[in-house]
């Protein structure tokens, strides 16, 4: 993580500031209905729509085409407006680490980055399968100046 991400925590590890945090029911259904693959890719299926539209073909590889297709916004998919940016970063962490999760033992073996990144007008988080030569975000974590930013590595 980030040192943004780190002072968002305060110091706390990402299990332990989401602990006890119930994940909204569009996040739950999103995550029930699985992962599906994609001309190589590996997508909710729930955002299979957003793949079949977009095309693997047209990003300059198959990361940048999962991290695109898989890039949920959290704000989007709560039940009721969150009140601070703490509790909406709190359900992002929350979702990562279920999707880090669902997707370990959906694909076990395979190595997955699930990522958060949160800024002070939303919180999203995207995954993507760890592909030799392919990488989607840059080595130094804190250059994301205005970003907090988690990696979760399965």
């Amino acid at each position: 993580m980030n040192q943004r991400m780190s002072t968002s925590l305060g110091q706390a590890n990402p299990s332990d500031f989401a602990k006890g945090e119930k994940l909204s029911e569009k996040l739950w259904q999103l995550l029930a209905q699985g992962f599906t693959g994609f001309g190589g890719a590996i997508v909710f299926t729930a955002m299979r729509n957003i793949a079949e539209n977009v095309k693997p073909e047209n990003f300059p590889d198959l990361t940048g085409f999962e991290c695109f297709v898989n890039h949920i916004h959290v704000e989007d998919q709560l039940d009721n407006p969150i009140p601070t940016q703490t509790a909406l970063l709190k359900q992002g962490i929350a979702f990562a680490l279920a999707t880090e999760s669902r997707i370990r033992s959906t694909f076990p073996g395979k190595p997955f980055k699930v990522i958060v990144a949160a800024n002070q007008s939303g919180c999203g988080v995207r995954f993507h399968l760890v592909r030799p030569g392919e990488e989607w975000l840059a080595s130094d974590l804190d250059g994301y100046g205005e970003e907090a930013i988690l990696v979760l590595e399965s």
